[in-house]
This record gives C-alpha cells, sequence and structure tokens, in this order.
C-alpha cells in the first residue's frame, strides 16, 4: 500500500466491512508450536503489522513482573517484507500465517472464510465431493465446516451410491457420522467394483430374498 493519503483512504474504505469489532482487519491468538510454548496475539490493523509475545518459563526458574510483559513487534505493511526480526518472530510460532499474511498485505483478502459460518455452509452444499476435499485441506476453519455432517449427507444423496445401500446398511451414518458413512461405503464399492463382488448392495439384498 502506498503512503498517499488517497491511496490510504481508498484502501481503509475497501476493507471496513472485513473488520472484526476490535478494528483489525486480520488477528490470530495462540500458543505457538512446539517446542516453544509462548503465548502469541497477531494483529492486522488498517495500516500496520502488531506482534506480541509473552515467553513461557518455567514455574521453578526465576521470575519477575518484566517477564510478564509482551514482547511487542510492530511494522507498516510497506516495511512488513523486509522487517525480518516479526518476520522471524511470527515463522518461529506459527506454521503458514507468513504466506497468508504477505497475500492480504498485498490486498487478496480470504472473503470466503471471513463470511458467516452459516453461509459459508450453504455454498460448501453446492460442491462436489472432491472441491470439499480440497477446501478441507486449506486451513483449520474449513477442514471443521467440511466435516459437517448435512455436508456429507447431501454429498451422499447426490451420489449414486444409494443404489448400492440397504436402509439397514444405512444406520452406519447414524452412529457414526455422514462423513464417515460416505468414506465406508465408497472404499467398499471401489473394491467391490475392482473385484467383480456385489456383496452389500441393495440389488444383490433383494435378489437373495427372492431366492
Amino acid at each position: 500500500m502506498g503512503d498517499d493519503k488517497d491511496e490510504k483512504t481508498e484502501w481503509e474504505r475497501h476493507i471496513q466491512p472485513w473488520l472484526n469489532e476490535d478494528g483489525f482487519l486480520y488477528e490470530l491468538k495462540g500458543v505457538a508450536k512446539a517446542p516453544c510454548k509462548d503465548f502469541f496475539i497477531l494483529q492486522i490493523s488498517p495500516s500496520q503489522v502488531i506482534f506480541r509475545v509473552w515467553a513461557i518459563t518455567s514455574p521453578f526458574g526465576n521470575s519477575s513482573l518484566s517477564k510478564l510483559t509482551p514482547e511487542k513487534y510492530t511494522c507498516s505493511y510497506e516495511d512488513f517484507s523486509t522487517s525480518y526480526e516479526i518476520r522471524g518472530g511470527i515463522e518461529h510460532r506459527t506454521t503458514g500465517e507468513l504466506d497468508y499474511l504477505d497475500l492480504l498485505l498485498a490486498g487478496q483478502i480470504d472473503y470466503l472464510s471471513r463470511l458467516d459460518s452459516e453461509l459459508q455452509l450453504n455454498i460448501i452444499r453446492y460442491l462436489d465431493v472432491m472441491s470439499v476435499t480440497r477446501l478441507a485441506q486449506t486451513n483449520k476453519c474449513f477442514r471443521n465446516l467440511c466435516s459437517d455432517d448435512e455436508i456429507w449427507k447431501n454429498i451422499y444423496k447426490k451420489s449414486n451410491l444409494k443404489k448400492y445401500v440397504t436402509p439397514t446398511f444405512q444406520s452406519i451414518a447414524h452412529s457414526q457420522g455422514w462423513k464417515v458413512f460416505y468414506a465406508v461405503i465408497s472404499r467398499i464399492v471401489k473394491a467391490d467394483n475392482m473385484s467383480g463382488r456385489k456383496s452389500f448392495t441393495a440389488e444383490s439384498t433383494r435378489t437373495s430374498r427372492a431366492m
């Protein structure tokens, strides 16, 4: 982002609908990845990157009030790409955040992840199974959303797997969930098709009853 007032105003106007209640475009709180266990808060304001770190020390070691004060790193959007101190601190304590931040500060806002979760689910319901699987691999938020039971129930109902399943076999979905049920059925159907067997299909069940 440039330094002139007009461009900043345009940027701030652009991101205004996506700011949280505290005025941040992005905010992440958590515990650093192992072996470091520091607590951190990463915040992106309309003009700055802010990174605070609380160092976690042994309860048996010497402690002082000064250690309770977080280390604070700040830099502008323009300086973030070359600010090795703040980038190093983020990379040391997180996984994949630097790539996400570089895209975000370049203006590539992840709009889908910022929508209401119910609206996100409604959009995901229109995706095919391959797209849902790929979306689940993008981040933790979408992994949780793409595991929603109704999503996989809908995928199953739109598939051709229904013709293979008896009502009794379908009861697995109610005890194990539709995602597990879909995965199990898909694997069995694939194995049966490869071997030429139809051990559990609705068609074979009807045939055996008729006999």
